[in-house]
């Protein structure tokens, strides 16, 4: 079963998959939670409804990789009052310890990401895949450290605008941004997933390996969860 919470809630502790924040202030938090289905990798859709469709992928190594499924994510945005800070905290947990080196990577994966984007139309594979998406959160193992950033998406890539905070902790990690980093965007719509390459970034060799489930939240649209500010 999938679930959906959301709160608004005043000197509320994060919860599942979400960073830990000090708090001086009151803070008024608002957070998304949602399970994904295990074992759904790569993530593959039939390219005539656009429904999600993994049959006949059981024997690609990545499949062994339980860091790439998703079995939860969140994201969470909160206001200090007396700072004025507004921040997004997005998590995830995978099925599995995150890579700590090369050794933990299938042969000839050069890196793995985690990533989240921010769409502001619903992006579905078959009637809508060319939707305006100006920003992706992502966080990236290449085999010797992990980084994170935010990017100006475009189309597979985009320009780094800016690296970020995160943290990774067996199978969770999270990653952590200001709302003036996305131009304090009053509503848009976000995707979780997870995603390999075996090319270099100038290249299309990659592979999307999970996405949000079609039924991951109630009033999905697609793919996508939709977000109203605070």
């Amino acid at each position: 079963m999938r679930k959906v919470l959301l709160a608004l809630v005043s000197l509320a502790t994060m919860g599942l998959l979400v960073a830990s924040t000090s708090v001086s202030a009151v803070v008024y938090e608002q957070t998304v939670l949602a399970e994904d289905a295990v074992g759904d990798v790569p993530f593959l859709w039939d390219g005539k409804t656009g429904e999600e469709w993994t049959h006949g992928s059981e024997g690609m190594p990545i499949t062994k990789c339980g860091y790439v499924d998703m079995i939860g994510y969140s994201l969470s945005q909160h206001v200090d009052t007396d700072t004025g800070e507004d921040v997004y905290t997005f998590s995830m947990e995978v099925n599995g310890d995150l890579p700590q080196s090369a050794d933990d990577l299938p042969v000839g994966i050069k890196r793995v990401e985690w990533l989240m984007y921010i769409d502001l139309q619903p992006w579905n594979p078959v009637a809508d895949t060319a939707v305006d998406c100006p920003f992706m959160l992502n966080l990236t193992f290449d085999g010797e450290g992990y980084s994170a950033c935010l990017v100006d998406y475009v189309l597979i890539v985009g320009p780094v605008l800016a690296i970020l905070d995160y943290g990774v902790s067996g199978s969770t990690l999270w990653i952590q941004w200001s709302a003036d980093q996305i131009e304090d965007l009053d509503f848009f719509y976000f995707e979780a997933a997870t995603r390999v390459w075996w090319g270099g970034p100038d290249t299309y060799g990659m592979r999307l390996t999970d996405m949000t489930d079609l039924n991951a939240v109630e009033g999905k649209e697609w793919y996508d969860i939709p977000w109203y500010s605070l």
